[in-house]
């Protein structure tokens, strides 16, 4: 996702998942710095979902299926289905008004971690700007927005290094998913005799869990 060159010349990767964005600041090569923030893609669906008065899981698939960032790249006279509530006709909106309730919190969002990024005085080292991934980094038009809020230049990073499941996994909705596999890979004593229970008993923890959050991916 992130290339030796961009971390050593300093960058920040901002991962825009469902219910949180994380973020962590690399510098000559090195982590610097991580956050969490409350906030993420889910809220971005409730804004739809009161906005557009239509059930969670239509707004969902609305976001996904014809949701943008910037309103104004969108054509006033496209029209898109909503599916009513309890039962009530689906009826035609424009695609805009959409749009138009998606972008102010992605513009929050993204406003929220370009503050949290400022507190820690490290703006002006991300000589290679910024790296968006998770689910919502495929909103199309996000890395415009994206550009204007940080002022540095934004690109969308999905796993990199992957092997065999490129198809499957080349995207950054799973980066999480990639990322937490390959550290294991790195990071877990390898499989053999272990020198205590209490040792093998851990290895087999991480390995359950990283299982745990692939099956719910695939």
């Amino acid at each position: 996702m992130l290339t030796e060159e961009e971390r050593e010349l300093g960058i920040a990767l901002v991962d825009i998942g469902g219910g949180t964005t994380d973020f962590v600041l690399f510098e000559q090569g090195s982590l610097r710095h991580t956050g969490v923030l409350a906030i993420g893609g889910n809220h971005i669906t409730t804004d739809i979902s009161i906005g557009l008065k239509t059930p969670n899981i239509a707004a969902e698939e609305i976001k996904l299926k014809y949701g943008a960032s910037i309103a104004d790249f969108i054509n006033e006279d496209e029209q898109i289905e909503v599916p009513g509530i309890g039962g009530r006709p689906p009826r035609m909106e424009q695609r805009r008004n959409l749009v138009e309730y998606m972008q102010p919190r992605i513009e929050e969002i993204l406003a929220l971690v370009n503050n949290e990024i400022d507190k820690t005085g490290k703006k002006g080292s991300l000589g290679a700007g910024i790296v968006l991934t998770g689910g919502v980094s495929l909103t199309p038009y996000i890395a415009d927005l994206a550009s204007e809020v940080f002022n540095l230049p934004v690109r969308i990073g999905a796993p990199l290094g992957i092997k065999g499941l490129n198809d499957i996994v080349d995207s950054p909705i799973f980066s999480t998913a990639v990322g937490l596999t390959l550290y294991a890979q790195d990071n877990l004593p390898k499989l053999g005799p272990t020198n205590t229970k209490d040792e093998e008993k851990n290895r087999e923890s991480v390995i359950s869990r990283i299982r745990k959050w692939l099956d719910e991916f695939f």
